[in-house]
C-alpha cells in the first residue's frame, strides 16, 4: 500500500486492505463491530492474487459490500488478529489523536454522510479528517482536488493508467497529497 511505501503504516486496523464502502464502515462503527466476523468463503480467484496463498476472497454475510482478498477468515489466527485490530481502532477513535481516514473508491458516487453521522454519534470528540479518492483509469497521471461542502472532508480524483493503488507511478501522487498534512506517525 502507499501508506507502507511512504513509511506511514506503523500498525494495522480492521479496514486495511479490504474492499468496502463508507456505509459499511459507518454501520460497523455504529454497532461496535457486532457482526464483523460473519464471513463465508465466496469467490474463487487467481491463486497468485492472495497474500496468504489462498485463492479465495472472504465476504461478510451481513455486509455484502465488505470483503477481504488478503486474509482467510476460516483461520483462528486471522480472526484473533482482526479482533486486536478492532480494539486498536476503537481505542484510537476514543483517544485525543488527530485521525486521518483515507478511502479509495473506483468511479462510483459515494455518500459520506452516514460515516460522518456514525462518527458524531459514537465518537463525538474524535478529531479526524476524511479523504476520499476516486480512482479514474485513463491516460492522465495526476491527482485533482475536488471541492467538498463538508469541512473535515477532502475529495480527490486520481487519474492514472495503472489500476493498482500500490503502483510506484501513484506513489508520487500520494506523497504530494500527504504533504498537505502535518502528522506524526504514532505506533499504537
Amino acid at each position: 500500500s502507499f501508506l507502507k511505501m511512504s513509511g506511514l503504516r506503523k500498525t494495522a486496523f480492521p479496514f486495511d486492505y479490504c474492499v468496502s464502502n463508507l456505509n459499511v464502515i459507518a454501520s460497523l462503527i455504529e454497532n461496535d463491530f457486532a457482526d464483523f466476523f460473519n464471513f463465508k468463503k465466496c469467490i474463487e480467484t487467481n491463486p497468485n492474487y492472495n497474500a496468504d496463498g489462498q485463492n479465495t476472497i472472504f465476504r461478510n454475510n451481513s455486509y455484502p459490500d465488505l470483503s477481504y482478498p488478503h486474509h482467510n477468515f476460516n483461520n483462528e489466527d486471522i480472526i484473533a488478529k482482526y479482533g486486536k485490530r478492532i480494539k486498536r481502532f476503537q481505542f484510537v477513535l476514543s483517544s485525543n489523536l488527530n485521525i486521518l481516514f483515507i478511502h479509495f473508491h473506483q468511479s462510483i458516487k459515494i455518500d459520506i454522510i452516514p460515516f460522518i453521522n456514525a462518527m458524531k454519534t459514537k465518537y463525538p470528540n474524535c478529531r479526524y479528517q476524511l479523504i476520499t479518492i476516486e480512482l479514474i483509469i485513463d491516460q492522465l497521471s495526476d491527482l485533482r482536488p475536488i471541492s467538498s461542502q463538508i469541512s473535515n472532508h477532502l475529495r480527490y480524483e486520481l487519474h492514472t493508467s495503472e489500476p493498482s493503488l500500490g503502483a510506484i507511478q501513484n506513489k508520487k501522487l500520494f506523497d504530494g497529497m500527504l504533504k498537505q498534512f502535518e502528522f506524526k506517525v504514532v505506533t499504537i
